[in-house]
């Protein structure tokens, strides 16, 4: 699971994963049912980015102030371009589109959720107040996107037995 938040008025990408996502995925016949029954658990406090600073901005700053550190979602619905996913962070579900996109053996689904919508406006002050002067970009304004880009992907392989 990796993600993407932006800082800046310019929007400036700052990447990162989760480490260790419980994925959940039943006994099935192929790699379309695995997709379409794929259920997740990720824990929040397992964020990483490569800057330790940021890392540790985001677990006391941010997750922090969430109702649990976990976030939870399924895939509600697939086709062959797109999954909805149900989204649950911080007391508040949300289903979530996804493009669908294939490489060879690599699924990936690309989405994108707007924090504010699952009712952290305290996370983002929060954050916003730990990184004022190391979100200012060009123009001397500080600012803090409160969309965030979400990408889930996985090697998935038919075999038979």
């Amino acid at each position: 699971v990796e993600w993407t938040a932006y800082k800046f008025t310019e929007k400036k990408a700052v990447k990162g994963f989760i480490k260790n996502p419980l994925v959940i995925a039943p006994n099935v016949k192929n790699v379309d049912e695995v997709i379409s029954n794929l259920s997740f658990v990720i824990d929040s406090r397992q964020v990483e980015s490569g800057d330790p600073v940021r890392d540790s901005n985001l677990r006391d700053s941010f997750f922090k102030f969430m109702k649990t550190p976990y976030i939870k979602g399924f895939v509600d619905s697939a086709d062959k371009n797109s999954l909805k996913v149900m989204l649950s962070m911080n007391g508040v579900s949300k289903l979530v589109p996804f493009k669908l996109k294939k490489a060879g053996k690599l699924y990936s689904a690309e989405g994108e959720i707007d924090v504010l919508e699952f009712l952290m406006q305290k996370s983002m002050d929060e954050l916003n107040k730990a990184c004022v002067d190391l979100h200012k970009g060009m123009d001397g304004v500080s600012k803090t996107w409160n969309t965030v880009g979400l990408t889930i992907s996985a090697e998935l392989e038919e075999t038979c037995k």
